[in-house]
């Protein structure tokens, strides 16, 4: 309370204190008016030498309405502004407080609400590290976030459509694929399906964190066994012939894969973030603010309030509440840390029931996952990935998915090894190209956040001499700069661990979110108002204001068609979420009607469960 209070007198002391301040601008405009009526002189310069200097401008101004005088628009050029008006910044916050406290509450607020939301790295790892090391995940994603949204938005569009196939593969919409086994003879269907359902979620959890580069052949076939063994897998004695169907040791193995998947399956699903509302909240705010600007840039009553360029920088980051949006749709565990650590967990007791069924010689029960074993465990799983955290190709679901359909039999089995093999060669045939699915959605994430900062820069530079230069030129530079990250994921070479491609990608990251940061300032603060930016190319710069544009420029159809054509991809990828949101929910939610007994548990001893602690 004490905070706001005293943040609330500091905007009354600035309002007060800029109440009496006139812009600097327009004391320049009344200067020059003066010295042409002769009335004042400024050094040397007067009514007879301000034309020998070059200070006014009397060439023709693009734009302008024919019906309009040209000799009644007083224009002067950037030497005679640098000299006239003595090179002014002219600060919003001390000669137009009203518009920077518009521009803060319209856009900067949103922003740190959308900001305060995005998906950061679970803050259960301040167990394992602490300081700045803590820090530095996280500053990584917001460099990744905001420096390619393009790259970052492909990440999330691909994660989703792999989300999507292993809906259709466990059977829960229309579209399912051929040849993936809907019932086993040995369950009841509803059982059956709620088990598919299970492991093609945990499958989805799974993709979001890194593929091991070390291990990687161990880690696919505890991974594959631990999934589809419940299923539609062969065991390891059965294949080799060594053991009849009906053997105990199969039975068994086949129920304690079950239970775990079935365990680890209602642990991801509880865990799954429930809590998007605040999210949900932020997203509609920052709609709010893009009405509320589009409603102040062509009000009848803008009179002297310049806030086009308000207009033009939401229009700008209007792909940041896109990347939230969808960052929900392909949101899974809740705790990354806590749920990296259960699959690991469960893949070491995966890796025990595995070498149990295959080694006869080894009596008792499995060597379950116990807490002295936990730092061997914890190397099961890279980091976390999902979300757009990490720039570039993460296809393990899909791999999976397209080795399971290639490597099933007429009868819906398949042997482990066959699958193991199919998953290995589709990873490393990925990783060099990826599939076309991945290259179409790359390109529409491409287009999204294009459009948006095309239609900024056309907002900006349609405005006579207002930013022309500047504040264009500052979207070009931050279109360029994601661009060129966004190309350099498209490369083979960006997928090698330590590419050269993969540190600039970094480090052009990093620059287009400083580039950005600077542009948020520049929309709040006035840097730009400066004789060279209100010339910019032009080279000459006028005094007129956004009413006046709007009457004698012609400006509102291109203001008009920059702020239609960004809401069209906004508003459609909206109900586009929604529809994805109410498509996948099925694959997250929980079973209550999956009946835990109706198995073979029978003289079978339950699987040990010590690792959900």
């Amino acid at each position: 309370m004490r905070n706001s209070i005293v943040f609330l007198a500091v905007l009354i002391c600035l309002w007060s204190g800029a109440s009496g301040q006139v812009d600097l601008f327009d004391q320049c405009k009344a200067r020059v008016e003066r010295i042409l009526n002769g009335t004042e002189s400024f050094g040397p310069v007067n009514n007879e030498t301000i034309e020998e200097y070059g200070y006014i401008y009397r060439g023709p101004v693009a734009g302008l309405h024919p019906d309009f005088p040209r000799e009644r628009l007083l224009t002067i050029t950037v030497k005679g502004c640098k000299v006239l008006c003595s090179d002014p910044v002219d600060w919003y916050w001390t000669s137009n407080i009203p518009l920077t406290l518009g521009i803060v509450s319209n856009w900067v607020i949103p922003i740190i609400a959308l900001l305060a939301v995005l998906p950061y790295d679970s803050l259960d790892q301040k167990n394992r590290t602490t300081g700045l090391a803590r820090s530095v995940g996280p500053i990584w994603e917001l460099f990744n976030w905001l420096g390619s949204p393009q790259t970052a938005l492909t990440a999330i569009f691909f994660n989703i459509y792999q989300m999507r196939r292993c809906v259709s593969a466990a059977g829960l919409s229309h579209a399912g694929r051929p040849g993936l086994p809907f019932y086993n003879a040995e369950t009841n269907q509803e059982n059956w399906k709620s088990l598919k359902k299970d492991a093609y979620y945990v499958l989805c959890c799974t993709g979001q964190f890194q593929t091991p580069e070390e291990n990687k052949e161990e880690f696919l076939k505890a991974l594959l066994y631990g999934l589809f063994r419940p299923l539609f897998m062969r065991g390891e004695a059965m294949q080799n012939g060594d053991l009849h169907p009906n053997n105990p040791r199969s039975r068994e193995a086949e129920v304690w894969t079950r239970e775990l998947l079935r365990a680890m399956a209602r642990q991801m699903k509880t865990s799954r973030r429930r809590g998007v509302w605040p999210t949900v909240a932020s997203i509609l705010l920052f709609f709010v603010a893009y009405g509320v600007s589009v409603a102040s840039a062509f009000s009848s009553d803008m009179g002297d309030r310049t806030t086009t360029h308000s207009l033009a920088f939401g229009i700008l980051i209007s792909w940041f509440p896109l990347v939230v949006l969808f960052a929900i749709v392909d949101r899974n565990p809740n705790s990354a840390d806590r749920t990296g650590t259960l699959i690991s967990r469960w893949l070491w007791n995966v890796n025990a029931v595995k070498a149990w069924e295959a080694d006869q010689s080894l009596l008792g029960t499995p060597s379950w996952w116990s807490q002295t074993g936990e730092d061997r465990v914890r190397q099961q799983l890279s980091g976390f990935i999902g979300q757009g955290r990490k720039i570039g190709y993460n296809g393990l679901p899909y791999a999976i998915l397209s080795a399971v359909a290639a490597t099933q039999d007429e009868s819906g089995q398949c042997l482990h090894e066959n699958l193991v093999t199919k998953t290995s060669t589709l990873l490393e045939q990925h990783e060099r190209h990826p599939p076309t699915s991945w290259w179409n959605l790359s390109v529409i994430a491409q287009m999204l956040v294009l459009v948006e900062v095309g239609m900024a820069v056309m907002m900006s530079s349609t405005v006579p001499t207002i930013g022309v230069g500047c504040r264009s030129g500052l979207y070009i530079t931050y279109g360029l700069l994601t661009s060129f990250t966004w190309g350099l994921h498209l490369l083979p070479c960006f997928r090698s661990q330590g590419s050269l491609a993969k540190v600039t990608g970094r480090l052009l990251c990093f620059l287009a979110t400083l580039s950005l940061t600077f542009t948020t300032f520049a929309s709040f603060s006035g840097v730009l108002k400066n004789c060279t930016c209100r010339c910019g190319i032009s080279g000459y710069l006028d005094f007129e204001n956004a009413a006046f544009y709007k009457a004698h420029f012609g400006v509102t159809k291109w203001w008009s068609a920059a702020a239609s054509v960004t809401a069209i991809p906004v508003a459609s990828c909206f109900f586009v979420a929604v529809f994805l949101i109410r498509v996948l929910q099925p694959l997250w939610q929980d079973d209550s009607e999956y009946d835990e007994n109706n198995h073979e548990m029978q003289n079978i001893i339950g699987a040990n469960m010590d690792w959900l602690n």
